[in-house]
This record gives structure tokens, C-alpha cells and sequence, in this order.
């Protein structure tokens, strides 16, 4: 169904590898390198006024007022914080 407006969803995926020291810090237990992953989510919502309005916007041959509205949001870097050494 056509109705004029669209919608535009996604989703990403990453495997992050963090490598900061090849030895822990200070008393801390630990490699120094952290790995995990993170996802994004967007959203993106484009309506189209003119075309609502009017399905022939043409003013005159080959020229269209073009107004549209967008609104889009995203949620970035869910995932669980990096650790690099011991929790304690």
C-alpha cells in the first residue's frame, strides 16, 4: 500500500577488539585487551508534502517544488562496557 510516506529501518552488527597493552597496569590481573559487540539501531521517517498534496506537482513542464520532512533518530554503541583488566 502506497500511502506516501516512508520508512527506512536498520540495524549493525560489531565484533570490537580493543588491544591497549600487551601486560595489565599496576596490580591489576589482566591482558590488556578487551573484546566484545555492539549494535546500532536507526530509524528514518521521510514524508513527502508536496506529492501528498498534490499527486501532479508539476508547475510547469519539468519544474516541481520539492518539501519534504524528515525525521530520523538512532540509538548507537549498545553492547557492555570493555574491560580491560580484572573487575576488583
Amino acid at each position: 500500500m502506497d500511502i506516501g510516506i516512508k520508512v527506512a529501518m536498520g540495524i549493525t552488527f560489531r565484533d570490537i577488539e580493543s588491544n591497549l597493552s600487551d601486560a595489565g597496569a599496576g596490580n591489576g590481573q589482566g591482558s590488556g585487551s578487551a573484546s566484545d559487540w555492539s549494535r546500532d539501531y536507526g530509524l528514518l521517517i521521510d514524508v513527502p508534502v508536496v506529492e501528498l498534496i498534490n499527486k501532479e506537482p508539476e508547475l510547469m513542464t519539468g519544474i516541481a517544488p520539492i518539501f519534504d520532512l524528515s525525521f530520523g533518530s538512532a540509538v548507537t554503541n549498545i553492547g557492555k562496557k570493555m574491560i580491560y583488566i580484572d573487575r576488583a
